[in-house]
């Protein structure tokens, strides 16, 4: 089994339990694989904590109040892309009825070896989300940049802004058209090679905060 490297208080596993018989396979493996484990009997956490995946103990769960439950399924619910997966020890016929299938599994018991599988598996997909949500903050800070330079009135050179970003120059241009898309005009000057920013919907406000 391979060993993962820390990221950060993120990178961990939840296990909401009072039985230590739930809480050891979950350590022991989280243990194994470097990762950080936080056991606790407090719903609160199970809202406040950070974390990739979530290991709940039924009968726990579904002892809790109503309204506790409905506190925790709110705080829970997400889109399909999400990075965290809910791992329900036990079988209970009212899940369905809380979380959507795509939430969670049923484990109907807990055997160390499946458990370290399935946490290396949710990892993996946590990694492949968080890089993707670095790359597209990347994207979204150069081209704030990019409009920024042109609400200063500076002219936007592709081979330098690509240089500057470490980027393509392909890039670059893809860009100024995004921009161009969403109303800002870069009008292209063929004498100097250069993107200028002749209109745009965000110069009131950029100009009323600058003063």
């Amino acid at each position: 089994m391979e060993k993962i490297t820390r990221i950060g208080k993120r990178d961990s596993v939840v296990i909401f339990t009072e039985d230590e018989r739930c809480s050891e396979p979950v350590m022991s493996a989280c243990e194994k694989l470097n990762l950080y484990s936080f056991p606790t009997d407090d719903y609160i956490d199970l809202i406040a904590l950070p974390c990739f995946a979530i290991f709940i103990d039924s009968g726990l769960f579904f002892s809790l109040s109503s309204s506790n439950i409905e506190d925790v399924v709110e705080a829970l619910s997400f889109e399909e892309t999400s990075d965290l997966k809910i791992f329900f020890i036990g079988e209970n016929e009212v899940i369905p009825l809380h979380f959507k299938k795509s939430q969670y599994r049923v484990l109907p018991s807990l055997d160390q070896k499946n458990v370290e599988l399935l946490i290396l598996e949710q990892h993996k997909k946590y990694l492949r989300l968080r890089r993707k949500e670095k790359n597209l903050e990347k994207i979204i800070a150069r081209r704030m940049l990019l409009l920024f330079e042109g609400l200063k009135g500076r002219p936007i050179k592709k081979q330098t802004k690509a240089m500057e970003f470490s980027v393509s120059e392909r890039t670059i241009l893809r860009d100024i058209e995004f921009l161009r898309g969403i109303g800002e005009l870069f009008e292209y000057d063929a004498s100097s090679k250069t993107y200028r920013l002749t209109f745009s919907s965000f110069k009131d406000m950029y100009e009323s905060q600058s003063e």
